[in-house]
């Protein structure tokens, strides 16, 4: 939250790393944080938000579609219709129960993933579009993926496979099947195309990413799950693999879509 004298404080939403003991670079960590949160809410890039893409990003994160507006508004507070970083930043660190509610969801790190984890420094991308060319060869070339990067792909599978196969699974995808979706020259299309719909009919097979992948919601996610693997976090994928982690944020996306 941010002090009378402007001065930031650590709440659990924002923390990406544990907390240093040097309070400057903590504070300098926590607006990084924020700009990071802002920039990706941004849709346009232009520098301020508009009241559609806050629209888009609270309708993810489960607030009613008729409490946007009055959000918004709170928001902005010089009434010219959109939201400047400066008003941004005391909105989001303000006590009023609307901004508590939206805060709460930020700490889950799938949702974290979804709408508010970029890197602010890094070129903005629209998840939902997919992965490029480019990224796609990179990840087909890897022979020999960290454990992380290899369960991110089997969540990519279980997720681009619900049509077919929507019961939980008896035992994760095996490489073979995993590299022959990668592998796929359609891939990047069905990252593009896929139905929504196919993973909301499949209610077993999400519960079974979440405990088996994810975890609980929370600011402080188990470091090991019921199956005895690492919990797959953002951090975590994009310390790994970059390009992984694209793809780690379009799974969390069409799991957070479907209220996963």
């Amino acid at each position: 939250r941010a002090s009378r004298t402007g001065q930031l404080h650590q709440e659990p939403w924002l923390m990406t790393r544990p907390q240093r003991t040097n309070a400057v670079q903590t504070a300098e960590d926590t607006e990084a944080r924020i700009r990071g949160i802002f920039h990706s809410w941004d849709a346009s890039g232009n520098g301020r938000i508009s009241v559609e893409d806050m629209q888009a990003v609270l309708l993810k994160l489960g607030v009613p579609e008729e409490s946007i507006r009055r959000i918004f508004e709170a928001a902005d507070s010089n009434k010219d219709g959109w939201i400047d970083y400066e008003e941004f930043i005391a909105w989001i660190c303000g006590s009023d129960q609307d901004v508590r509610d939206v805060r709460n969801c930020l700490e889950n790190p799938r949702v974290f993933a979804a709408v508010g984890g970029e890197n602010p420094f890094t070129p903005r991308r629209h998840v939902a579009a997919g992965i490029t060319e480019e990224e796609l060869a990179e990840i087909r070339a890897m022979t020999k993926p960290s454990p992380v990067v290899a369960r991110t792909f089997e969540v990519l599978y279980l997720i681009l496979n619900a049509g077919s196969t929507p019961s939980a699974p008896i035992r994760p995808p095996q490489r073979h099947q995993v590299v022959r979706l990668l592998r796929d020259p359609e891939l990047g299309e069905r990252l593009r195309s896929f139905n929504l719909e196919a993973l909301r009919a499949a209610p077993d097979l999400t519960a079974y990413l979440v405990q088996h992948y994810f975890g609980p919601g929370g600011a402080n996610p188990p470091e090991r799950l019921v199956n005895g693997q690492e919990t797959l976090t953002f951090r975590r994928v994009r310390r790994a693999s970059r390009t992984a982690a694209v793809l780690f944020q379009w799974t969390c996306k069409e799991l957070i879509d479907v209220g996963a």
